[in-house]
């Protein structure tokens, strides 16, 4: 039973198209490792004889593992690799469904030299097995591919010979439908995306800050800028966070009707607290003074013989 949900469009849409430079790239990146996991495996198989030569006794013991050991760092990397290679590229039997061979300029790449029993063994770890196996699997789908292609052409070639009989105008059409293909795979092949597709960078909106735009209200438009005109209520926020001077300012020119602009505006004088209403500890600094204060002078000069 489906799964609710969105309906699958039926035009299933085409697999990137594969060509033999993509397969080439392919046969390079598991080439390269392959040659990681054979250089693994050296190594693996070094640990392998010094762990062994701990336990052997005797001279005929120590012997075959130099032996081994000198074996083991003689093996050809480069030789094994080779060899694997062309397991995996041209198959035997495979004849022509192995794919374009890639192995040009490996022609002096014989047989791996060393001994044979320790290239085998260095081929059979576990790390070169996989990476040959992983390679042959992204081989066989990457041709499975290219047959499909080859197959879907040979298709469309022979519907267009049998449209060309019936429709005089349908020549056109398959010369505009191939011109649109090859800009398509080119396209693909260059990796750059269409001009539908780039979308243009919009530049960058820089608008001043509210402080500076007031700033430039203020010397533009002195007192008639909009943010002084406004009147707020008692209220806001903004009335009861202003100060005593920004609030008689404010007053002194909506009270001074045309000619406020250039009203003076007179500071109000400090109202001086009055005596009996000073705080405890004001009126004990105030006695404090004054008899710090000394007492006022008679007038008659003191004179020292």
């Amino acid at each position: 039973m489906r799964k609710p949900g969105k309906l699958k469009d039926p035009r299933r849409k085409r697999p990137p198209l594969v060509t033999p430079e993509d397969l080439a790239k392919k046969d390079y990146h598991y080439e390269k490792r392959l040659r990681q996991g054979l250089k693994q495996a050296v190594k693996f198989e070094l640990r392998k004889i010094a762990r062994r030569a701990k336990g052997g006794d005797g001279a005929e013991g120590s012997d075959k593992v130099a032996e081994e050991i000198e074996a083991a760092r003689g093996a050809d990397v480069d030789a094994v690799c080779a060899r694997l290679r062309a397991e995996v590229v041209a198959p035997p039997g495979a004849g022509e469904e192995g794919g374009p061979a890639t192995t040009a300029g490996r022609d002096g790449a014989g047989a791996p030299q060393g001994d044979g029993t320790m290239v085998d063994r260095i081929a059979r770890h576990k790390c070169v097995r996989d990476a040959v196996s992983e390679w042959k699997a992204a081989r066989g789908k990457l041709l499975k591919q290219m047959a499909l292609q080859q197959k879907r052409q040979r298709d469309e070639e022979a519907a267009a010979e049998a449209r060309r009989g019936e429709d005089p105008e349908a020549e056109k059409r398959e010369r505009r439908e191939a011109k649109k293909r090859a800009k398509a795979a080119a396209a693909a092949a260059a990796g750059s995306p269409q001009k539908d597709q780039v979308k243009k960078k919009q530049p960058q909106k820089k608008r001043m800050g509210q402080r500076a735009r007031r700033l430039m209200a203020e010397k533009m438009y002195g007192w008639e800028a909009n943010h002084l005109q406004v009147k707020v209520s008692e209220d806001h926020p903004y009335w009861k966070n202003a100060s005593r001077e920004h609030k008689e300012e404010f007053e002194a020119k909506a009270d001074a009707g045309k000619g406020g602009e250039g009203a003076r505006r007179v500071k109000p004088a400090s109202a001086q607290p009055a005596e009996e209403n000073l705080h405890p500890s004001w009126q004990a600094k105030k006695l404090a003074k004054k008899k710090m204060v000394p007492a006022g002078s008679s007038g008659k000069k003191i004179v020292f013989d």
